[in-house]
Formats: C-alpha cells, sequence, structure tokens
C-alpha cells in the first residue's frame, strides 16, 4: 500500500484534514491483513514540509495531528517506508522517522526550521535521537539548519539513496519485496 501526501502547493504541509486522512490511511493499513508493507511519500516533488501554518485556527488546535489520534501517535506494526524527494522538515520529519526505512533521492533536505522561530516539536526530538543518536539530533534540533541526502546517509537519517525522482519507485519496488517474506 503506498500512502501519499497530496497538496503540492504547500510542499505536502499538514492541515487538520489532511492529517485525519492520514491516520485514517495509517490505522486502515494497519487493520489489513492482506497490506504487508506501507510506502508513504509525497506528491510534487516534496514528502512533507510541516504544519500548514495558515489552517492552525488557534492555540488550542494547535497542531492536533501531534496527539493521541493523529498520525505522528501512529506506529505501524507493519514495515514502513518513507519515499522522500525534496523537504521533510518538522512534523514531515517527525512522520519520516516513525518509518521503519527511510529511501532519499539528492534533493531530499530534512530540518527542524521552526527551532528558528522558537517553536518547540510534536515529539519528533525523541524519536530523531532513537535513530541518530543524542549529539547528531542536538546538533539538528538546536540549529536548526538544514540536512542534505548526503549528510543523512552519514548519520543513519536516511537509510538509501537513489537517483532523483525515483525514491518512490524504489519504496514500492522494496515494500514488495518486504512483502514476499
Amino acid at each position: 500500500m503506498t500512502i501519499v501526501l497530496n497538496s503540492p502547493e504547500t510542499r505536502n504541509a499538514f492541515n487538520r484534514d489532511g492529517a485525519r486522512a492520514l491516520a485514517d490511511a495509517m490505522r486502515a493499513a494497519e487493520e489489513d491483513p492482506e497490506i504487508r508493507a506501507v510506502v508513504i511519500t509525497g506528491n510534487g516533488g516534496n514528502f512533507c514540509s510541516g504544519a500548514d501554518m495558515q489552517d492552525i485556527a488557534s492555540q488550542a488546535e494547535h497542531f492536533p495531528w501531534a496527539g493521541k489520534a493523529g498520525p505522528l501517535h501512529e506506529r505501524l506494526t507493519k514495515p514502513t517506508i518513507a519515499a522522500i524527494e525534496g523537504y521533510a522538515s518538522a512534523e514531515g520529519l517527525g512522520l519520516a522517522l516513525l518509518c521503519d526505512i527511510r529511501i532519499v533521492d539528492q534533493t531530499a533536505t530534512f530540518g527542524v526550521f521552526a527551532r528558528r522561530l522558537g517553536i518547540t516539536g510534536d515529539g519528533t526530538a525523541a524519536r530523531l535521537v532513537g535513530v541518530v543518536g543524542i549529539t547528531q539530533a542536538m546538533d539538528i534540533l538546536l540549529t536548526g539548519r538544514a540536512i542534505g541526502c548526503d549528510r543523512a546517509l552519514a548519520i543513519g537519517l536516511a537509510s538509501r539513496k537513489v537517483a532523483n525522482g525515483t525514491a518512490r519507485v524504489a519504496a514500492e519496488k522494496l515494500a514488495l519485496e518486504i512483502a514476499g517474506f
């Protein structure tokens, strides 16, 4: 099963409706015994740029998808593969970190850019430490610098690098291979 984030005009930023749809798709994948692996990707050259800031109506509704009902809380028991092209930042980085394998192309850029605005994360920090270790995580979290695909590979944030524009195809091929076991 492939889940595609489809709001390229916002670099696939999360809004409330999209976050609910993603959470529903992840739950459906988890509950379907025929689905043995899941690919998550974004449409239009970006994975996910985080929150759609124009969609946030009030502090009370701030990042509702980060709570227990949201997709950033979901952790599938089935293998998940992120196919990452372009930005995977903020909550998009959090979503990528939920995946077991992250396949990137040369355009992949990771980051916690909200740090520059003084906004704290949504649980991404804890997952980031688990993936890259405390030293690398603190560098990413405290500086707010962009992490390109080569550095992401070097520190374990990305699993594999493929030719530009082929991350989804590579991820779907790997998902079929894994599902065949």
